[in-house]
């Protein structure tokens, strides 16, 4: 177990596995979180209602309601990831993954929202597959991508480095632009076709 004396704030950033457009939050939580605590934080976090059952994988382990594990006892280091999965009837699926850790300070409340990007789907929707379906089905223009691109291209010439830019949004920002153009139409092959002339010989 923990030290209960000792307390630092993990800064995760949690993915929604296998929905495009890209919906991320990133957050910051108390070492000395038990499990059912995280479920809890991430439920807030996506909207959703906390009535169906969820789990943790973790170091190849399968945890659920654990109040009395906390983050703290896998001793996890930055760049670690935990998958969280909710409702498993449709089998909403988070990726976590740890990005820093920070001191702990009073001022700073926690558990905390510190960002993120779109809306997370009802999680009632029909999981990943029925989302997407809706997805298509009331497709738009990907307004929002083309600006993330703009904006990542702007400052990429402007610093002369990647630095700042999340890659892993900008590649599905690049995803969305792309697969909402129209594809070029392949031309047919061509053929070529030559009318030989046979002079008939004289008897």
């Amino acid at each position: 177990m923990s030290d209960p004396t000792l307390c630092s704030i993990y800064r995760l950033r949690v993915v929604l596995n296998g929905v495009s457009p890209l919906v991320w939050r990133r957050l910051l939580v108390s070492s000395k979180s038990n499990l059912a605590d995280l479920h809890e934080i991430l439920q807030l976090a996506f909207g959703w209602s906390g009535f169906y059952l969820y789990e943790f994988r973790i170091h190849g382990r399968t945890f659920g309601e654990e109040r009395s594990v906390c983050l703290a006892d896998f001793q996890l280091h930055p760049g670690e990831r935990l998958r969280y999965r909710y409702n498993f009837f449709v089998f909403w699926e988070c990726d976590l993954r740890l990005e820093a850790i920070l001191p702990h300070r009073g001022e700073l409340a926690h558990p905390r929202s510190m960002g993120g990007r779109h809306p997370a789907p009802d999680e009632d929707d029909g999981g990943v597959w029925g989302y997407q379906q809706l997805q298509d089905h009331y497709k738009f223009p990907p307004l929002e991508a083309a600006s993330l691109l703009a904006e990542a291209t702007q400052s990429a010439l402007k610093n002369d480095s990647r630095a700042g830019i999340d890659l892993e949004e900008l590649a599905d920002a690049t995803g969305r632009v792309q697969s909402y153009l129209p594809r070029p139409k392949r031309r047919p092959p061509r053929v070529e076709c030559r009318v030989i002339w046979i002079k008939p010989e004289r008897r």
